[in-house]
C-alpha cells in the first residue's frame, strides 16, 4: 500500500475489523479514530507506523499480537 503521506485515518460506521497489515509501514500515520462496532484489530495492522494518538472503543474484544509493533511514537 502506498501510504507514505497518510497522516490520519477515521473509519466509517459499519467497519467491524481492521485486517492484517492494513496500515503496515505507513510511516507518516499519526492519528487513528476507530468507531464503535469494531471488534478486532488484526496482526500487524498498524505495525511500523508513527502513531501518536489512537482512540480504541470499549467494544474492541481482540487486539492481535504485533498490532502496534514498531510504532515509532
Amino acid at each position: 500500500m502506498d501510504c507514505k503521506n497518510l497522516k490520519s485515518v477515521t473509519f466509517g460506521k459499519g467497519v467491524t475489523s481492521i485486517g492484517d497489515y492494513a496500515f503496515y509501514g505507513c510511516k507518516a500515520l499519526e492519528r487513528v479514530v476507530i468507531p464503535e462496532g469494531v471488534k478486532t484489530i488484526s496482526y500487524a495492522a498498524f505495525m511500523m507506523s508513527a502513531l501518536k494518538s489512537i482512540s480504541i472503543p470499549n467494544g474492541v474484544t481482540t487486539i492481535s499480537k504485533g498490532a502496534f509493533l514498531g510504532c515509532s511514537s
